[in-house]
């Protein structure tokens, strides 16, 4: 979930995207610097083009009460033909909307990366330069422009999601069983897969390879993969515009009224994760509707656009604590020193300008804004050298301080502050000023603030400040090594204009060693890098070393330094480094850090790494849960099946904690395999109400399994694209619902790699007061056996606490009535759930660990035939008495294979109400089926 939408920049203050007044501010849209020049002007035009009838559409579909007031458009800075005012410190990754390269999983469709639950909003809005340069192209593809807009609008600011299924989808489809009840009993009609405030009765079914007929999955029985309902124009349809955004005059939200009636009972994403409420109705309860009026009117809509650039210089300035308490209990300005001397040396392009300050009872300047190069460097890192700590903590002043030597170096406005500080306001100076009191300061100049907090007692303001300057918290504990202080000093870098992906520093291999005689490590330089390889050691307390590398061995013998090597490439490869003390003495710290570009136009794999409350203390008064969530890309295609790993440093630990992080579309992930892998961080510190802090990196790496998604269905042009068009083709079918991965998804494997990156600081409080639940199975899947003699149920087991430990008990419900697995409520008392003698392996029903795959097999006779069952999983913990409800998974068993209906004297579409009898998608796991088939014989 993205919790912070502002940006500080260079014009008029906080760029924010913000409701006022029924209109919304300040959107950002930033165009990638992957995107060449030469369509430059066609991309600007289209997108102002674009939002405008965007904002228009939203007029009608939010019922008069909100429209596009101003955007900002922020090009590369490599776009210098174009006349566009120069700001400082936004970055590509600001924008709500992000122009970028197709996907290969979403090709040219604007899609929503949610990673929140109902109501939340998303991170952004990605749409590619192709959909955006060919406008034509996109409305005859896409349908009305406006329209299409609202679709990802509504799913980035309101938290909602698509109203519509996904061919192949197993929890999502795009045809599912509509039971109805006669006299005979129980009949399944086959029905397309969208919310509409009326039935469909103009379409046909076509399938988008062929351009024919739609063929019967031979295991599901409903129509296959590649079978689309495509709409004629008759169908009376006023909503939703989240089922069918490309069918003109269809621009309003459901709703709970007859006119615009919401099905709550069918299979979408957005009745699965809003739990069955109309997409207007969680519209409406987001705060930019508070007070809603239905049909305001507002005159003047006008759209007003301002094209921004970003400066090619950067501006930072180092805010340093060196108070008596940073060398009291730990040697904290040592750290700090050598730290900062390590990123001045190392880390920081020539041609930036660097101030230093310090702050105690007082604070000072160290040094003026200085260009960075080569004859400044030792100077400036001489200066470092010369600090003492001694004195109080007048945190305000030190932060006055560092915008004055921004303000007399001649950066009126912008900048990037880094502040170390340990300990809390403690001042008896002249300057009393807090850190509350100095953000507005900071706020009015426009200066961007990293946070480098030294320990928990850190000020409990110092987050807030990374918050309202947009920047960014990180937490270094006393007894980590130089790598976690280097992450946090790197971490401003993210703020300089951003670059081409082939020009970016990768961090293949990241790792400290404490207190050890000798070290081997291990990294791997994949094919999509190899240029500019630097390699670095940052020691502490060093004994003297021997370092070697490709049959060279180097003696270091610095006791607080960094040892570096670097190559213009190295080829694809497996090498190793060691590193052993020449005497008896141990190795106080060794902080490994190996970085390197792609090779030539090589897109690389990378990564990053955040968590859903970003820069705010999550509260444990009232619950808050922390998702941390990591994405691996190549370029802008997903990476699956790789081992993602979180790292949380603690205070009172060496060992940091760890969690590995999933793409199985259980909860806190939302889709499978689309590159997000995610999990809650319930293991804090519950003893205590205090804030305490933990600091974040995730590790990434490849295995035999892990695959780059390139979409599915090759064109005959051998491109792969998604999308959601009128009108399905090759290169255009439909993405993305539960998971992005089909039977013809095209992957390729990645060979063994490793990235890593840091993801700032957690902070916690009321830890004492958590009392989480159990985790709810998001993705539980039924689908028929081998010959439908028996059926499988499947899902990701939930924790004692969310996706932590292990629970009590689950149990299985079932019943043929829908209606009767809805209400949470009644369930236990009125229904049936599975025990040991209905299911091939007993051991199946008992609890394991949070993240477990399950496979659980039932016997032949459990589920009569001909009929529809629907299933709904409880996890149940005793202490507390709590427990979590699952989605719904539906199953049809039927014993004859149906077949399409003929279409003699039919209207294309009238086989809606046809019965077929079916299933859901079936994943058969081949050695359960073995071990049936063995039971059998």
């Amino acid at each position: 979930m993205r919790l912070k939408l502002c940006v500080l920049f260079s014009i008029q203050g906080v760029l924010c995207l913000n409701f006022n007044n029924h209109g919304y501010e300040d959107l950002l849209v930033t165009i990638s610097p992957d995107i060449p020049v030469d369509s430059a002007e066609a991309i600007i035009n289209n997108l102002q083009t674009w939002i405008k009838a965007g904002s228009e559409t939203l007029y009608k579909s939010s019922r008069g009460w909100a429209y596009i007031r101003s955007v900002r458009i922020l090009i590369p800075s490599a776009w210098t033909n174009i006349n566009a005012t120069e700001v400082e410190s936004l970055v590509f990754q600001d924008g709500d909307i992000q122009v970028n390269i197709k996907s290969g999983v979403y090709g040219n469709t604007p899609y929503t990366l949610q990673t929140g639950d109902c109501g939340e909003e998303g991170e952004y809005i990605q749409i590619s330069d192709e959909f955006i340069k060919d406008y034509d192209s996109m409305e005859n593809m896409f349908g009305p422009a406006g329209q299409v807009f609202v679709h990802e609008w509504a799913k980035y600011r309101y938290g909602v999601f698509d109203e519509f299924g996904y061919p192949g989808d197993e929890k999502y489809p795009m045809f599912y069983f509509k039971t109805e009840w006669t006299m005979q009993g129980q009949v399944n009609k086959i029905t397309p897969n969208f919310c509409t405030n009326v039935e469909l009765v103009d379409y046909e079914l076509k399938d988008w390879t062929t351009e024919g007929e739609c063929q019967i999955d031979q295991m599901t029985g409903l129509p296959n993969n590649n079978c689309f309902p495509v709409l004629g124009q008759g169908n009376g349809i006023r909503s939703s515009i989240m089922a069918i955004p490309y069918l003109i005059g269809n621009d309003q939200f459901c709703d709970d009224t007859e006119n615009l009636y919401h099905q709550d009972d069918i299979p979408t994403k957005h009745n699965d994760l809003c739990k069955g409420k109309s997409t207007f109705t969680v519209i409406k309860e987001h705060e930019d509707f508070n007070g809603y009026l239905n049909n305001t009117t507002i005159e003047g809509r006008e759209t007003k656009f301002e094209i921004l650039r970003a400066r090619a210089g950067s501006n930072f300035v180092m805010v340093l604590d060196v108070s008596g308490s940073m060398m009291q209990e730990f040697p904290r300005l040592t750290r700090l020193i050598q730290s900062s001397k390590r990123w001045l040396e190392y880390d920081l392009e020539d041609g930036v300008s660097l101030g230093i300050t310090k702050f105690s009872t007082t604070a000072s300047i160290v040094a003026d804004m200085t260009m960075v190069n080569t004859g400044s460097r030792p100077t400036l890192a001489g200066l470092l050298d010369g600090l003492v700590a001694g004195g109080g903590t007048c945190l305000g002043a030190g932060l006055k301080k560092g915008l004055e030597v921004l303000k007399t170096g001649g950066v009126e406005k912008g900048g990037v502050m880094i502040f170390l500080t340990d300990g809390v306001f403690d001042c008896n100076g002249p300057d009393r000023t807090t850190i509350a009191e100095a953000i507005p300061l900071i706020t009015v100049q426009e200066v961007r603030v990293i946070t480098i907090a030294f320990s928990n007692m850190a000020d409990n303001d110092i987050i807030n400040l990374a918050k309202e300057t947009d920047g960014k918290a990180f937490f270094v504990p006393d007894n980590s090594g130089p790598e976690v202080i280097n992450t946090a000093m790197q971490g401003s870098l993210t703020y300089q204009p951003s670059v081409p992906s082939n020009k970016v520093d990768i961090i293949v291999f990241e790792e400290t060693k404490k207190n050890t005689h000798s070290i081997l490590a291990e990294f791997i330089i994949d094919e999509t890098i190899g240029k500019n390889v630097s390699i670095q050691i940052d020691f502490s307390d060093n004994p003297g070393v021997d370092i070697t590398f490709n049959d060279t061995t180097d003696q270091f013998d610095t006791d607080t330094g960094v040892f570096e090597l670097s190559f213009d490439e190295l080829s694809q490869g497996v090498y190793n480094i060691s590193i052993t003390s020449r005497n008896t003495n141990n190795i106080g710290y060794a902080s490994l850090r190996i970085t390197a570009k792609a090779r030539s136009n090589t897109v690389p794999i990378m990564t990053n790494c955040w968590t859903s409350v970003g820069n705010n203390i999550a509260d444990m008064a009232s619950n808050t849960k922390i998702a941390v969530n990591a994405r691996v890309l190549q370029g802008t295609n997903p990476v699956i099946g790789a081992k993602v790993t979180a790292y949380i440093e603690r205070e009172d630990s060496d060992i940091p904690l760890e969690i590995s992080l999933l793409d199985s579309g259980s909860n806190p992930d939302n889709v499978a395999n689309d590159g997000v892998y995610a999990r809650y961080f319930a293991n804090f510190d519950q003893t205590t109400a205090d804030n305490k802090r933990y600091s974040l990196k995730c590790q990434v790496e490849g295995t035999d399994d892990s695959q780059i998604n390139q979409g599915f269905i090759v064109t005959r042009q051998g491109e792969t694209t998604r999308s959601l068009p009128s009108q399905p083709s090759e290169g255009n079918p439909i993405c993305c619902g539960s998971n992005t991965v089909r039977d013809d998804s095209i992957l390729t494997p990645t060979g063994n790699f490793r990235r890593s990156s840091a993801g700032g600081s957690i902070e916690v409080k009321n830890g004492n007061q958590a009392n989480y639940p159990p985790g709810e199975v998001s993705n539980l899947k039924a689908s028929q056996g081998k010959d439908n003699v028996y059926q499988i149920l499947q899902f990701t087991s939930a924790g004692a606490r969310l996706d932590y430990g292990t629970a009590d008990e689950f149990r299985i419900y079932y019943s043929k009535n829908k209606t009767d697995v809805l209400q949470t409520n009644t369930i236990m008392d009125s229904l049936d759930y599975l025990t040991a003698s209905q299911v091939l392996d007993p051991n199946a029903l008992k609890t394991v660990e949070g993240g477990t795959d399950v496979v659980i097999i039932l016997l032949d006779d459990v589920l009569e035939p001909e009929q529809q069952y629907f299933f709904r999983l409880v996890t149940l913990v005793r202490n507390g008495n709590m427990e979590a409800w699952s989605n719904i998974a539906s199953i049809y068993n039927y014993q004859e294979q149906p077949s399409l209906p003929e279409e003699d004297g039919l209207k294309p579409g009238a086989i809606v109400g046809m019965v077929l009898g079916s299933i859901f998608t079936v994943f058969v796991v081949a050695g359960a089926i073995f071990l049936y088939i063995r039971r059998d014989n």
